[in-house]
């Protein structure tokens, strides 16, 4: 299996042979996206060549890619990485509020994504003065000046309370969705591969790049230059976790506010310090939670196997109930898939449909509540420190804000509907009433259209709009 998943047909081919050679009932898959695309494809191939060895996947990561309003909720890990990553970030908080002197600008990992489910999560849990999310930089088509201004925005009116210290969180992924530094990342990701490991220094690269993006590497730090220009990842894209956005920031907007001192517009004082929160929580000790739901994904996966469901993967929602009401299933893979246009088939004869990561849902009540909250925490203090996780005591049991906040009952809510169609047919089983035959058949046809148009155009709440709008008429 390579870096980037099992996309060869000799990969796929050596997989079915080793698992034909071991004699294997089931092949279980750990991991997230990535991981339940090659479920997917592998699934399909074996079924193809008849093989006994059903393939199975369980979500598993620490970024919160797979998070979905429907069949995941969370992956394992997920918990465990945000509380120990917020036991650190609190602690940093705990030691600027002290000596009051300091703006630390954290970078948070999320296992090389884009999205920041992770540090949402924390932000909700520790209330740093900033966080910068990808998917609000990507939505509102921020540059890297717009970044910079923002920060000594706040880093400016704290100053005017005499607070010139704070804590700023910034997604790992934040530089693959500025729209300028994303474009020259595929300017360089186009050119390095020509050349030797020798020449990839910026006096080599600038003549091969376009006036534009040479312009914008040369107005880099040296620093940041370099590690633009470090060697790509199997899959030919830089491996974001290596550039140092932390420190790239911090530079850039202490740049911005020597330029406005010497214009009068700030006069408190900044000094920065940048670090990273990595590969801490990878060897920490699982959260309650966390073992509870790997027990359940992987007795879940026993039982897929077991019975043979070849392409499915666990499905474990209403997480943010007691253990014992956890709604455990096994849905098809291919329900995850989509054609989001990023990848091709080997031939690059048509798309290549894929498990795609998700990002943070600017509708999702955990969303909705930082984005309420965020802006007192820029100018007042209120940080929290949550604390490493406990194995005793009230708080044992704690979990993740933004599960808590979901309160995803999909698959309850599913059962639900299903009884009810079972009583419709009931009432309208062979000798029932002809009344009760029109007025159900009007009130599904209604139900049907509208279905039909909220799935086209804008979702569920066009949905519910659209139906309450149906309902009225038929009503009139």
């Amino acid at each position: 299996r390579r870096v980037h998943g099992i996309r060869a047909k000799s990969e796929i081919e050596a997989t079915l042979k080793s698992c034909e050679n071991l004699n294997l009932d089931a092949l279980v898959l750990i991991g997230a996206a990535r991981t339940h695309t090659d479920a997917a494809y592998l699934s399909e191939y074996f079924a193809t060549h008849n093989s006994k060895t059903a393939v199975i996947a369980c979500p598993v990561g620490i970024g919160g890619e797979m998070s979905r309003g429907t069949f995941v909720q969370t992956t394992v890990g997920f918990d465990t990485h945000c509380r120990t990553t917020a036991e650190m970030v609190g602690n940093t908080q705990t030691d600027g509020a002290s000596n009051r002197k300091y703006y630390y600008f954290l970078r948070l990992t999320a296992g090389g994504l884009l999205s920041s489910h992770s540090a949402l999560e924390v932000a909700l849990q520790t209330h740093p003065t900033m966080t910068i999310l990808t998917e609000e930089v990507g939505e509102q088509h921020k540059s890297l000046r717009n970044i910079v201004s923002d920060i000594a925005d706040v880093v400016s009116a704290r100053a005017l309370h005499g607070k010139n210290y704070g804590t700023i969180l910034i997604s790992e992924g934040l530089l693959g969705t500025i729209p300028e530094i994303a474009s020259l990342l595929d300017e360089l990701d186009s050119v390095l591969p020509a050349l030797g490991e020798k020449d990839r220094h910026a006096e080599k690269v600038k003549p091969l790049l376009t006036p534009w993006a040479a312009s914008l590497l040369n107005a880099l730090p040296d620093f940041a230059q370099e590690q633009l220009l470090l060697e790509r990842q199997s899959d030919g894209r830089i491996d974001l976790g290596k550039v140092d956005t932390e420190r790239l920031l911090a530079h850039l907007v202490e740049e911005e506010l020597e330029r406005r001192k010497k214009l009068s517009a700030f006069k408190g004082k900044f000094s920065a310090i940048t670090s990273i929160r990595s590969s801490q929580s990878r060897s920490s000790v699982p959260t309650n939670f966390d073992c509870e739901l790997g027990y359940a994904v992987g007795a879940s996966a026993a039982v897929l196997s077991a019975h043979h469901l070849n392409g499915y993967f666990v499905s474990i929602t209403s997480l943010h109930r007691n253990v014992s009401d956890w709604k455990i299933a096994g849905a098809p893979i291919s329900c995850l898939l989509v054609v989001d246009g990023s990848e091709f088939l080997e031939d690059g004869s048509s798309l290549r449909p894929i498990v795609a990561p998700t990002n943070v849902d600017f509708g999702s009540p955990a969303y909705l509540k930082f984005a309420e909250e965020s802006q007192k925490w820029a100018i007042e203090d209120c940080d929290q420190n949550p604390g490493p996780a406990q194995f005793s005591g009230s708080t044992v049991d704690n979990r993740a804000i933004t599960i808590d906040l979901s309160q995803n009952n999909y698959l309850s809510d599913l059962g639900q509907l299903w009884h009810r169609i079972e009583a419709v047919k009931l009432l309208c089983r062979p000798g029932c009433d002809r009344g009760v035959v029109h007025v159900a058949s009007k009130m599904l046809d209604t139900l049907q259209d509208a279905l039909s148009l909220g799935s086209h155009e804008g979702g569920s709440a066009s949905l519910a709009k659209r139906l309450q709008h149906h309902t009225t008429s038929g009503e009139k």
